[in-house]
């Protein structure tokens, strides 16, 4: 298997920019990519797939678009709103 490490948080654009590239071409190559993060729109910019957690429990997964549709309240939905109506829980990151 092969493995990308997420850049910290406070790391230069370029790591992040080289980060997304190097998800985005894996998955281009038919490579399954498992990332975890808090960060919702990271989620719906790469995932084809999101599996929202709550305590540790799969609570919803399909594609971003289809999460939006089925728990969102309009065009403007984003996953994070997604995540905090199926959960409660406000993310903080």
């Amino acid at each position: 298997g092969q493995k990308v490490n997420s850049p910290e948080p406070e790391g230069t654009m370029n790591a992040l920019e080289q980060y997304t590239r190097d998800i985005t071409e894996l998955a281009r190559q038919g490579v399954t990519v498992f990332l975890t993060t808090h960060y919702m729109d990271e989620a719906d910019r790469l995932c084809d797939r999101v599996a929202i957690l709550d305590r540790g429990r799969i609570v919803a997964v399909d594609d971003p678009d289809q999460l939006k549709a089925a728990y969102g309240e309009g065009d403007h939905t984003s996953l994070e709103d997604v995540f905090i109506r199926l959960t409660g829980n406000v993310l903080s990151g």
